[in-house]
C-alpha cells in the first residue's frame, strides 16, 4: 500500500506518509545481458551464397529452402529467410536455429526478451503454409509456438506446442514487424507484441511443468501441403534474445504490517474532539469522515483497515484553539520518522519536496537495504509542508 504524508502545523491537519510507486517511481530492471544476437551481416562472417544452416552455429532439422537475402528492410543490410525453395519430396517442415541452451532462473537472469524484425512474403503459385516461431526448452520440448497462416492471415499460438488458440490479430503478407516476445521463466509468465499489437499477455509458458529453460528460438516453416509447397517465405533480421534480472519488490510501509491498512498517532488535547478524514487523490474537492475520536490529553491512534486505492491522504481536524496534533515520532513536531521492508543488496534513496505539485524531489537521504525493516529520520522538515518517497535506481 502506498500511503501519503503531510503535517500542517498551524492548520490543525495531520496527513501521513508519501510513497510514491506510482509510473516513473516504480524500480527498473538492469542492464539487459546479452545472451545471442545477429544482424547477419557478411561482417559477422555471413555469406548471402551460402544456406544459413551451417553458417556462423546454426542448425536446421527437415529440409527446404533458408539462407541470406538483402533489400527486404530499407538500410538494414542482409536478412535471414526460411521457406521459398521446396523442401524434399515428403519433408513438410525446417526448422532453422542457433543454439542457446541457458538456464535463467540458474543464472539469475529470468527476464528473457526475444526481439526480431520479420516479414512474411505470400506465394505465386496458390499455395498456402505456415510460418512460426517456436521457443523450445534445454530437452527440446516446445514451450511457446507463435503461428502465422498465410491463408487467413491470423495469428495464433499454441500452448505447450499443442493447444492452438486464436489472437484475433491479422497480419499483412509482405508488411514489416517487429516481434517481441518477453518471458519471464522465474514467474513462468509470457507475453508477446507484434509492433504495438497485443498478441499474449501474461500466459503461462508451460501448463505441463516442462523445464523452463531456454534451449533455442527456431524458425520455422511448415508446409500446408505435403509435396505441394508454396513459394511463400519468411525473411528475419536483428535476432536478438537478452536476459535481466527481476526487480527488487518494492518497499512496504512497515506500520500497517497489512497491504490495506495503515495506522498513524498523535498527541491530543483534552476536551477536544478531533475528526479523521481521507481522501483518494490530493485534487479531489472533499475530505471523507473516516472516524471521530474525543481527545483525552493523550496520544491517540487511527488505523484505516480499508485503504484499498493506490494513495490516500489523511487529516485530523479540530475545533479552533485546540493545540496542534503532533506526529508519532519522538512527540517532536519537527520530526518525522517512516519505516519501510528492504531487501539485501539493493540501494534506497530517500527524497522530498514541499510541494505535492513540485517538479523536483530533493535528496534527504540514502540506506543500503537489508532485509529488514529499515527507519528513516527527518529531523528538519522545516516546511509547513513535506511529501517523502522511496526510490530504487
Amino acid at each position: 500500500m502506498r500511503a501519503h504524508s503531510r503535517f500542517i502545523p498551524f492548520v490543525y491537519h495531520l496527513a501521513l506518509l508519501c510513497f510514491l510507486w506510482g509510473a516513473g517511481l516504480n524500480s527498473s530492471l538492469g542492464t539487459p545481458t546479452n545472451i545471442f544476437s545477429s544482424q547477419f551481416e557478411a561482417a559477422e562472417g555471413y555469406n548471402p551464397n551460402l544456406n544459413l544452416a551451417g553458417q556462423k552455429g546454426w542448425i536446421k532439422f527437415g529440409s527446404g529452402g533458408n539462407g541470406l537475402t538483402n533489400g527486404f528492410f530499407v538500410g538494414q543490410g542482409q536478412q535471414a529467410y526460411v521457406g521459398y525453395f521446396p523442401p524434399a519430396p515428403g519433408v513438410s517442415n525446417l526448422f532453422v536455429w542457433h543454439p542457446i541452451n541457458f538456464s535463467p532462473v540458474a543464472a539469475e537472469l529470468p527476464v528473457v526478451k526475444f526481439t526480431t524484425l520479420m516479414s512474411i512474403v505470400g506465394s505465386t503459385n496458390g499455395q498456402f503454409d505456415f510460418f512460426q516461431w517456436q521457443v523450445l526448452n534445454n530437452q527440446g520440448q516446445p514451450l511457446i509456438v507463435i503461428d502465422f497462416d498465410t491463408d487467413t492471415t491470423n495469428v495464433g499460438y499454441f500452448l505447450d506446442g499443442t493447444q492452438y488458440v486464436d489472437t484475433e490479430v491479422k497480419f499483412g503478407l509482405g508488411a514489416t514487424y517487429t516481434l517481441t516476445v518477453t518471458m519471464n521463466f522465474a514467474l513462468n509468465l509470457w507475453s508477446t507484441t507484434l509492433n504495438s499489437a497485443l498478441l499474449v499477455t501474461n500466459q503461462a509458458i508451460t501448463t505441463t511443468g516442462k523445464q523452463l529453460t531456454l534451449g533455442d528460438v527456431d524458425a520455422v516453416w511448415s508446409v500446408y501441403i505435403a509435396n505441394a509447397p508454396g513459394d511463400n517465405f519468411m525473411v528475419f533480421d536483428n535476432y536478438t534474445i537478452t536476459a535481466e534480472a527481476m526487480p527488487p519488490p518494492l518497499p512496504v510501509l512497515s506500520a500497517p504490517r497489512m497491504v490495506r491498512s495503515f495506522n498513524f498517532s498523535f498527541l491530543s488535547q483534552n476536551s477536544f474532539n478531533y475528526v479523521v478524514e481521507f481522501k483518494n487523490g490530493i485534487s479531489d474537492p472533499a475530505w471523507t469522515t473516516l472516524t471521530n475520536m474525543p481527545g483525552s490529553g493523550a496520544r491517540m491512534t487511527v488505523r484505516d483497515d480499508h485503504a484499498t486505492n493506490r494513495s490516500r491522504f489523511y487529516r485530523v481536524r479540530t475545533d479552533s484553539g485546540a493545540v496542534a496534533p503532533i506526529l508519532h515520532p519522538d512527540g517532536f513536531a519537527k520530526s518525522f520518522r517512516f519505516d519501510f521492508l528492504s531487501q539485501q543488496g539493493f540501494s534506497y534513496f530517500i527524497e522530498f519536496k514541499t510541494q505535492l505539485q513540485a517538479a523536483v524531489w530533493s535528496p534527504l537521504t540514502s540506506l543500503q537495504g537489508n532485509g529488514a525493516v529499515t527507519t528513516v529520520i527527518d529531523d528538519s522538515p522545516a516546511s509547513a509542508s513535506r511529501f517523502y518517497r522511496v526510490r530504487v535506481p
